[in-house]
Formats: C-alpha cells, structure tokens, sequence
C-alpha cells in the first residue's frame, strides 16, 4: 500500500509540474516509465530527446540472500520522423542481466522423518549476459502525456553460464516495449 501512495504522489506532482511549464503543442524532452526487452534491459526506464537525438537508461535490481537479478540498459536513438500523435525512430542499445542463484542439498531423513543431516548451502552461482544491436521503432502518444513505444531490433545476445566464456548464443527479432509517461 506504501508503495502505490508513493507512486501515486509522483505521478501527481509530474502531472502539476507538467500543467505549469508545458505549452499546447509542445514537444515534451523527459520520459519516465517501465519496460523490456533484450536491448531495453527491463525495469524503470528514463528517457531523454532532443529533436533529432535521444537516450534512454533502464534498470531493475532486485537482490535478497539467495538470488539477485540485475538488469540494465542504455538505447541511444535517432528520430525520423516527428509527428503530433509519435515519431519513428532508429535506435542502438545494450541490454545487461545478472543473476545469481544459490542452491541448497537435500535433507538426510530416515524412515521415521527425523532430520539426519541438515541441507547444506552450495556456492552461488552467477550468470550474466547482454544483448546489443541496432532497431527500429515507433512512439504512439495517447492521452496527451502518455506514449507507448514499440521496437524490433536485430539483437546478439551473448551468455555466460555453468563456467563457460561470455559466448554468442543468438541472434534474433525480439521486440522491445515501454509505456511512458511525457514531461
């Protein structure tokens, strides 16, 4: 519950700061909302565009004692065409993710149910990858301030995992998509 009043109290003061400093019609620089995709990244994602040339960071961090994901991103972009309801664009981007994992033994049990030996804790393990490549995309806005944004980029993804070497595994269309908020 926390949680949505905080998001609820940004989400209104962007809506204020907005009204106050946005004329009609003009082009909004500040984007701020959630997506993913492989060169994305996944999580909360910041957007910046000039007329012509723009940047997007994402980031999602999520760790607690047995497992961490992290996941990052950077899309630098160039605007095709502008127009009143969205742009086209051609972008670039890299894509992070780390994840570790631990795992555990089983419990000894006899027949009886009596714990013989406690599950011990294996070494965590982690994996990482990324995945880059150029693509291009479309924003649709809607409702004045809101945008969605929609990419198909050629993404190399490359993995490193089980103690092998940061290797290509696949290269492939996987979209990209973010929902954003304009200001």
């Amino acid at each position: 519950m926390k949680k949505i009043s905080i998001i609820s109290v940004i989400i209104s003061i962007l809506t204020f700061v907005n009204a106050a400093y946005a004329q009609e019609g003009s082009f909004k620089h500040h984007s701020l909302g959630a997506g993913i995709g492989p060169t994305y990244g996944a999580g909360i994602i910041y957007r910046y565009s000039e007329e012509k040339f723009g940047i997007q960071a994402a980031a999602l961090p999520y760790y607690n004692q047995d497992s961490a994901l992290i996941s990052a991103g950077v899309t630098g972009f160039y605007n095709l065409n502008r127009g009143r309801y969205g742009n086209l664009y051609l972008s670039f981007g890299v894509g992070t993710l780390f994840q570790k994992s631990t795992s555990y033994t089983s419990p000894e049990i006899d027949l009886a149910g009596t714990i013989i030996k406690q599950g011990e804790r294996l070494p965590s393990e982690w994996k990482y990858g990324f995945a880059t490549g150029p693509g291009i995309g479309f924003q649709i806005i809607f409702a004045e301030n809101f945008s969605l944004n929609l990419e198909a980029p050629i993404s190399f993804i490359f993995i490193n995992e089980r103690n092998r070497n940061l290797h290509l595994d696949r290269v492939g269309l996987w979209p990209n998509a973010a929902l954003m908020y304009n200001f």
